[in-house]
């Protein structure tokens, strides 16, 4: 007993090294994680709140709006405001993942577990000024007006040496979730797609008309 009382002090600064550098490489890679590009909206949320969940709260043949939340205490929270733009054709080698998102699955989680890998192109990285109360303010919980963080981009599917375009979808976030520093971690290209042309003031007018601004 009296010999495993017996610590040498390079012993003693090793256990120490281990235990505090460990926790802190194990937080840095962590952050890692987080903004790595990777990873899929659904998994970034996950990983930040412990849950994730999904309602379509409209849908049709052109566009899908959905709600992209964790949960507190049993309430929902909006992390992600997502418009999905669906193509005019829909190729026969995915129509049955098509089949399931029109169904309410979420997309990025449907495509991986059925074996294809999914490419992001940007197209606009900014801000969306909500200017007034609108739908998405109780759905994300926030009570003033605000600038919130916002991605455009080209959703691309492969599979057997074969690539489709799939979908454009526009993210809005929660600025406790994702903000433009960390959209700038996540995507270092950032400052390549900040010019607002007219597809990005096209998409931002089709977000206003479904945000229902309240006067």
């Amino acid at each position: 007993m009296k010999n495993l009382l017996k610590v040498k002090p390079l012993h003693f600064l090793f256990i120490v090294c281990f235990f505090v550098l460990g926790c802190k490489d194990q937080n840095v890679s962590e952050d890692v994680n987080f903004y790595s590009a990777k990873l899929l909206n659904s998994e970034r949320i996950t990983m930040k709140y412990g849950s994730y969940g999904i309602d379509v709260l409209k849908s049709d043949d052109v566009l899908r709006v959905s709600n992209l939340y964790s949960l507190h205490y049993g309430q929902k929270i909006t992390r992600t405001y997502a418009l999905v733009y669906y193509p005019s054709v829909i190729d026969s080698l995915y129509s049955k993942e098509h089949q399931l998102i029109l169904n309410g699955s979420s997309i990025g989680k449907t495509f991986k577990s059925h074996g294809w890998e999914i490419q992001k192109n940007p197209i606009y990285f900014g801000v969306f000024d909500l200017q007034k109360q609108t739908s998405i303010n109780p759905l994300m919980n926030i009570k003033t007006d605000g600038k919130l963080a916002v991605y455009l981009y080209n959703f691309n599917i492969s599979k057997d040496n074969k690539t489709f375009p799939y979908v454009t979808i526009l993210e809005i976030y929660h600025p406790n979730y994702l903000t433009i520093s960390d959209l700038k971690k996540i995507y270092p290209h950032y400052n390549l797609y900040t010019t607002k042309n007219s597809e990005v003031v096209s998409v931002f007018n089709t977000v206003r008309a479904e945000i229902q601004y309240r006067e």
